[in-house]
């Protein structure tokens, strides 16, 4: 089950390979000690200035780093014969790829957050300010503080690679760019196009950028520093004239105009240079602010007002206003909250899944799918997406060409986003083989099997599986709900037995829950740990228990929520409290598109487990018997049309909602939120989990709990684990009914005194 949609922690971009020019011939000049990251070598007239973070695998920014980069640059300014800087990264995989976030945790007050973004912004000005031209040769992430230092610099040239990424993702930390970003981006391409960058945080690849005059060009990723330098010289080393909001939108807008839109391009520019027409596009830009955060994140609408306010502002006030709305949003829970998913985001990345060091995880060079559902062909689509040959196995010729359909139309998604080039797609689309049998899986090192969640029909599969496979290659399978030990409970190796649940749409969800059996090997576990992470995913490892992690803590969420509704809460109010506490959709929604026939089943499971405290709610039941399974039978708790459209609310519904026992919506959210956090407490008692952070990942990324309130624990924190106790004897005392049963591990926590998080 999952929430349809996905409240990930945002990718701050992949790292990628870093293509480097030969300077070996030139003549070098490496820093001092205290500058062990910047190195320059002279060619000719040009200075190649390398950036190479010590100790670090990608370039980052920090104070000490900026420090060192005036001192280099002052050092290159005494040479009479340097005419240019060329400057480029020695990073394999990044050119900067942003600040170091660190800096934002020590940020204790608006006016220190206000200092740092003005120490960085006279960097920045130094920068732009700085005598000799400097051309920033871009390849690999370019993000955050990375592009407000290329920003400020003269030129940029930037690599074809499709891997190579330019954006300012600060709003996904709850902060905007703070150096001088909301004033010189749309200074070089205009109003509209920062816009559109900086209020989602998004990225742009070379060719986009090039596109809309955020690169001055775009050449071969082989030869990006010689060709870099090049430009320079073809520049006459003149350093190009400083930009007005005015200049450079028509600049910008006109240059980037492909054929037959120049018309377009130059109205677009019109309607920027009128103070009605900014005006017009302000307002347009806010309502899709509100439309897409529903005013939960502050960042994109201060981001909006800094830039709208900036237009009638000199650039020293800008960058002024610009600071000081950094240090006011820097210190917000939600800044606070997103920069705390951040770091677990990265420590989710180390995490090798099993606490023996000595336990390596097998390469995984092949795949092999079994169903071709729409959970099997999103995997294969998965697999292929990240050029891992796949061998798609079905029993049936029309559940391929199903299979096959769907994944392909992913691929075309991904064409027309342009995440891939032509070339791209027809070669990973190729590397999907069907089969109608087990041929050639022999060969296989990692098979998954996805067919329908019934446990005969998956220990069957299993069977055939050992016996057509080499003795160690690992068999994971895509349940939802079903024991991994019953499903390996007759085979000759269940060691080598893994559960490996993807969340649907396999393309967008990013987590994958690994459920170790009893007898599942470390080994097992680290590769198919490992083997998520090269899929792009964020695996969590769980123990091998009824409904597992995500579905579990979900199952009493959805259940009360049928509680609810029996008690005389109607479904629209119901959702839409939901929706307020920031939820991508209310309970009766996502029953429907889950599937109220799958959410019986998965509560059987869990029910039959716990029994002694869990009561299914007999609305749940009603609905399923009257074959109202949700939006697949275009039936549900709601109506929908042909098109899958919603019309209103199934009529036999509305007896319940009476409305003098209408709940508001802050009593709503407790029962549906507060059973979560019991339920959640309860995994970590029965260490299906070990840590807190784990439950927190799998509830953001698993069903979209919302970023903003840092994660399902962290927000039980904030409430304080008192009141909620309080709130669940209160309920339990009132209905005598088992399912308000405080879990003994937070009941000993709130005695203690402590919380989920100790800092």
């Amino acid at each position: 089950m999952h929430w349809g949609r996905t409240g990930r922690i945002y990718d701050f971009g992949e790292l990628l390979m870093n293509s480097q020019m030969d300077v070996s011939s030139a003549s070098t000049y490496t820093s001092s000690p205290l500058r062990k990251s910047l190195s320059y070598a002279v060619q000719d007239d040009i200075a190649l200035v390398c950036f190479d973070l010590v100790h670090e695998k990608v370039n980052k920014l920090s104070m000490d780093i900026l420090g060192e980069f005036k001192s280099l640059f002052n050092n290159i300014q005494e040479d009479p014969d340097i005419k240019g800087i060329v400057f480029y990264s020695g990073k394999k995989g990044s050119f900067i790829a942003g600040v170091d976030i660190n800096i934002f945790t020590k940020i204790s007050s608006e006016h220190q957050g206000e200092e740092l973004s003005l120490t960085a912004q006279n960097f920045a000005n130094y920068l732009e300010d700085f005598p000799l031209p400097i051309l920033c040769a871009i390849d690999g992430v370019c993000l955050g503080g990375g592009l407000e230092f290329v920003l400020a610099c003269d030129y940029r040239v930037a690599s074809d690679s499709t891997k190579t990424q330019l954006g300012l993702p600060e709003v996904r930390l709850g902060i905007l760019p703070a150096m001088g970003g909301c004033v010189r981006l749309p200074k070089l391409i205009g109003l509209q196009q920062a816009l559109n960058i900086i209020l989602p945080g998004s990225t742009v690849s070379s060719h986009k950028a090039f596109k809309i005059g955020l690169v001055d060009d775009v050449v071969p990723c082989e030869f990006l520093v010689e060709k870099a330098c090049n430009f320079i010289r073809a520049k006459k080393f003149k350093k190009p004239p400083k930009l007005s909001l005015r200049t450079s939108s028509v600049i910008a807008k006109v240059v980037s105009a492909p054929r037959g839109n120049l018309t377009t391009s130059i109205l677009s520019t019109i309607l920027e240079r009128n103070p009605l027409g900014r005006k017009l596009l302000f307002n347009l830009a806010r309502k899709n602010v509100l439309k897409e955060t529903k005013g939960q994140y502050p960042a994109p609408l201060r981001a909006l007002s800094v830039i709208e306010q900036s237009v009638k502002l000199n650039p020293d006030d800008a960058f002024k206003l610009e600071a000081r709305a950094f240090g006011e949003l820097a210190i917000t829970p939600v800044s606070h909250h997103l920069v705390g998913l951040f770091f677990l985001n990265e420590d989710m990345k180390k995490d090798r899944g099993v606490f023996s060091g000595d336990v390596a995880p097998r390469e995984v060079e092949n795949l092999g799918v079994v169903g071709a559902g729409a959970m099997g062909g999103g995997i294969a689509q998965l697999a292929a997406y990240n050029k891992i040959p796949v061998v798609l196995k079905d029993i049936q010729d029309q559940s391929i060409l199903l299979g096959l359909s769907s994944a392909k139309k992913i691929f075309k998604k991904a064409l027309e986003k342009r995440k891939l080039t032509k070339y791209e797609f027809e070669n990973q689309w190729a590397l999907i083989r069907p089969a109608l049998n087990y041929s050639g899986f022999k060969r296989l090192g990692f098979i998954i099997e996805a067919v329908v969640e019934e446990l005969q029909i998956k220990q069957k599969v299993f069977s055939e599986l050992e016996g057509v496979t080499q003795a160690n290659a690992i068999l994971a399978t895509n349940t939802s709900s079903i024991s991994i030990d019953d499903i390996s409970a007759h085979l000759k190796h269940p060691e080598r037995v893994v559960g490996m649940h993807f969340f649907n749409p396999v393309y967008k969800m990013p987590l994958v829950e690994v459920i170790r059996g009893q007898k599942t090997s470390d080994e097992v576990v680290a590769t198919t740990v490992a083997f998520a992470k090269t899929l792009g995913k964020t695996p969590i490892v769980v123990k091998n228990s009824p409904g597992f992690l995500v579905n579990r803590i979900l199952m009493p969420y959805l259940n009360e929520a049928a509680f609810l509704l029996e008690e005389g809460n109607s479904i629209e109010n119901i959702d839409r409290a939901a929706l307020l506490f920031g939820l991508p959709m209310g309970p009766f929604t996502l029953l429907d598109e889950v599937g109220i026939d799958v959410v019986i089943r998965a509560s059987h499971v869990i029910g039959d487990y716990f029994k002694e405290r869990v009561t299914r709610a007999p609305l749940l039941d009603e609905i399923y018997q009257a074959g109202r399974y949700g939006k697949k039978t275009k039936k549900g708790f709601y109506n929908y049309d042909s098109r899958g459209m919603r019309h209103g609310v199934y009529e036999k519904m509305k007896k319940y909602a009476k409305e003098q026992k209408f709940l508001s919506v802050e009593d709503i959210l407790k029962r549906l939120i507060y059973l979560m956090i019991n339920e959640a407490a309860f995994c970590l008692e029965e260490r299906v989990v070990n840590h807190p952070r784990y439950v927190d990942v799998g509830m953001i990324f698993g069903t979209g709990f919302p970023p903003f309130r840092g994660g399902l624990l962290r927000f039980a924190d904030q409430e304080g684990l008192g009141l909620i106790i309080e709130s669940l004897d209160k309920w339990r005392a009132a209905s005598k009914q088992p399912r308000f049963m405080v879990s003994r591990y937070l009941r000993e926590k709130s005695s203690r005194g402590e919380k989920f998080y100790e800092v």
